[in-house]
């Protein structure tokens, strides 16, 4: 007789490219399956803490964190904000997340974090990982570099592996920030203009990627030294409120 293959147990490796795949990206409205992955790609897993800035306030993103609006996870999954609200009570009540409302946005913790994306030993080789059937793996943190890949490479004499800047269109929202925060080490903007200009370039497009990844090239600095020129200058000397960069093209 032949015996059914077992398709409750296990796992499988699910990298946080596929938010990049045009079946990921098409414009529609989520699932709730759907919704819930999406938080689970989007949570930090670094477990270094990252500071976000948001406007004037400096909030901090751990691992198996996500910092969004609902008005962003509303537009994400093509839902309503109410429906964002509603949805996230529901994954709270099943001590899935746990919501925290602060300055000007929403901190989502996702419950048991490392059940879902276990972090590996920083003295274990990979060579001499064993995994089992029902444990989940750590999808690799595209930051740290693996000292035991390096010897390996070494040994074998191979050429050594020159890496590329990572392109733009590839940013993460929290890499986005930094870029503008890098880019300001001289004040060039107030805190509320990077915030406005942050979140003029990150509006999804009818394809779901951010403003700014539709663009051939991308200077941050130079984009916010003519934000200032063009928009912030010509406005009350950049003291007015709201979306300055309505009219930037």
């Amino acid at each position: 007789m032949t015996q059914e293959p077992e398709t409750g147990n296990g796992w499988i490796r699910l990298y946080r490219k596929l938010q990049d795949n045009p079946l990921w990206t098409e414009r529609r409205e989520f699932s709730k399956a759907e919704a819930w992955i999406d938080l689970l790609l989007s949570a930090q897993h670094s477990p270094k803490p990252t500071d976000v800035l948001l406007g004037t306030h400096m909030i901090v993103c751990s691992r198996g964190q996500c910092i969004k609006s609902l008005d962003t996870w509303a537009r994400r999954w093509n839902w309503s904000k109410s429906k964002v609200r509603r949805y996230l009570d529901l994954l709270t009540r099943l001590n899935m997340v746990r919501c925290e409302s602060v300055t000007k946005t929403t901190r989502i913790t996702i419950c048991n974090y490392d059940s879902y994306n276990k972090r590996r030993h920083d003295d274990e080789p990979i060579v001499n990982r064993s995994r089992h059937d029902d444990e989940p793996i750590a999808a690799p943190d595209k930051n740290v570099e693996n000292a035991e890949e390096g010897k390996n490479e070494t040994s074998l004499e191979q050429p050594p592996v020159i890496e590329r800047a990572k392109s733009f269109k590839q940013w993460t929202d929290d890499e986005f920030k930094e870029e503008i925060r890098n880019a300001n080490h001289d004040k060039l903007l107030t805190d509320d203009q990077c915030y406005d200009f942050f979140y003029y370039w990150t509006e999804p497009s009818a394809s779901g990627k951010a403003k700014y990844k539709l663009e051939r090239t991308w200077d941050t600095r130079r984009r916010m030294q003519r934000a200032k020129t063009v928009i912030y200058d010509k406005r009350d000397n950049g003291k007015q409120q709201g979306n300055l960069l309505a009219n930037y093209k």
